[in-house]
């Protein structure tokens, strides 16, 4: 019976340290998830993905034929002209014929004589129309130009990097989120210690008032619980300055109002046993989405290399123009045109300048790469590095659970004498000034753990509370 007792009861604790890990991950998912949907700098990551496909989406348009309307309307005056002397080389001949026709046929009735010849004037032709329109319908069509697939590719890369960008920066902020949250946490634990301890030095205060009234104490007990109280309360006041530095940092991620509450879990006193290092075993590295995103990147240089080859090649074009040409907007086949051209453009000479550029592409393609194996040596350094430190926290931590348990029971000893009147005020000040760093101590080196954790997972590719 009295072991079937104690394993309810061991029951009912592994329960209830559950139901505090499960309340505790399920309010940081949650503002996890706010933050993902109204972090600013995610936002503008996810913005840099949207106008990166809007990008990707032109370099496809290229491929297609170009279709312009385009119209002129001019109207002019003055200009260069030429004075043509119609009338000065004309007018005599037609002045002879009209004579000679006024010999032959004068004689005949003026029915039947021949029209006389005019008298011209001179004239005089502008170069310029004085009013001229134009209007027409253009479709261009590259024929031969490689650079348009390669471009789509480079896009193609570079829409993947913004993507994997996003990715990434949510990551990031699922981290930095988690372990501003858990210092919350930290610094509202802290921040209860202390209130207890004060409380407990409140009591004492009472209690010396009361045997100083009765002549049982002397005053310097006031004075040494007042001291007490006053350097408690300075420590709280910085503990209260990290919570709501915190509580700010983590509204400033939310994007909202700085002075926003934060939710923590109902109950949130660390009651954690000691930890064993032996479960935790170093991990293989991963592959982090930062190396994916240079691989992107490595691929952009190399397709850049190919764009710059590209621009030594012949580029075929064709076009084709139909349109309405006068004086007037008049549509019929006097004003009506058609033009059909295949142009050819290939630059043969241009100082060595293509050549230069390449040079710099393949330049800048060889720093990434070497970019890119210090970036692959750095975070396997990091992944090592924070499995060491994680280690060292939980060994920090199990060290504090001793050293508060054996704090506690001095405490508990102490203060019984202290009552008791065996032991002095300054000892029991002094267990009391221990068992409140003892648990102070269990609390950071708590939390530290659930940071380090985070930290490790991060570095080393692990899945988070979300990816």
């Amino acid at each position: 019976m009295a072991k079937k007792i104690i394993f309810q009861v061991f029951l009912l604790t592994l329960a209830l340290q559950l139901s505090r890990a499960q309340t505790r991950d399920s309010i940081l998912h949650s503002y996890l998830q706010l933050g993902i949907e109204n972090n600013l700098s995610l936002l503008k990551s996810k913005d840099s993905y949207e106008k990166q496909l809007a990008v990707l989406q032109e370099a496809k348009g290229k491929f297609l034929p170009k279709i312009e309307l385009g119209a002129r309307f001019t109207k002019a005056e003055g200009g260069r002209a030429i004075n043509l002397r119609t009338g000065e080389l004309m007018n005599p001949v037609f002045q002879n014929l009209n004579y000679i026709n006024q010999t032959l046929y004068g004689h005949l009735p003026p029915e039947m004589q021949p029209p006389l010849y005019p008298e011209l004037q001179d004239e005089e032709i502008h170069f310029m129309r004085p009013t001229e329109q134009e209007t027409m319908l253009r479709l261009t069509q590259p024929l031969l130009n490689h650079g348009i697939s390669i471009n789509k590719k480079i896009q193609i890369h570079q829409a993947e990097y913004a993507s994997i960008s996003y990715d990434a920066n949510r990551r990031s902020f699922v981290k930095t989120f988690s372990e501003a949250y858990y210092n919350y946490l930290k610094a509202h634990n802290v921040k209860i210690v202390l209130t207890k301890s004060i409380k407990l030095v409140d009591e004492n205060i009472r209690v010396s008032e009361k045997l100083v009234l009765n002549d049982k104490a002397t005053k310097d007990a006031i004075f040494l619980a007042e001291g007490k109280k006053a350097e408690l309360m300075q420590k709280l006041a910085t503990a209260n300055k990290n919570l709501r530095a915190s509580q700010a940092y983590l509204n400033f991620l939310l994007n909202r109002d700085l002075n926003t509450h934060i939710n923590i879990p109902n109950d949130s006193i660390i009651e954690e046993p000691k930890l064993s290092v032996n479960v935790f075993e170093m991990p293989n590295l991963g592959k982090r989405l930062e190396l994916t995103q240079m691989d992107h990147y490595l691929s952009i240089t190399e397709q850049q290399i190919r764009l710059k080859n590209n621009e030594f090649l012949p580029k075929l074009t064709f076009q084709a123009d139909y349109g309405i040409q006068g004086e007037q907007y008049d549509i019929n086949s006097n004003a009506d045109y058609a033009i059909a051209s295949v142009v050819l453009r290939w630059d043969l000479f241009d100082g060595f300048q293509k050549r230069a550029q390449k040079k710099q592409l393949v330049i800048s393609n060889r720093i990434a790469n070497h970019e890119r194996k210090e970036l692959s040596m750095k975070f396997e350094m990091e992944t090592t590095n924070a499995y060491h430190e994680l280690i060292e926290s939980i060994e920090s931590y199990n060290a504090s659970c001793m050293g508060f348990v054996s704090t506690q029971k001095a405490f508990k000893m102490i203060k019984r004498k202290y009552e008791e009147g065996i032991s002095s005020q300054i000892e029991y000040f002094e267990a009391q000034n221990n068992l409140q760093e003892a648990a102070v101590a269990k609390i950071v080196d708590y939390y530290d753990i659930q940071i380090k954790d985070i930290q490790l997972k991060y570095v080393n590719a692990e899945p988070l509370a979300i990816n």
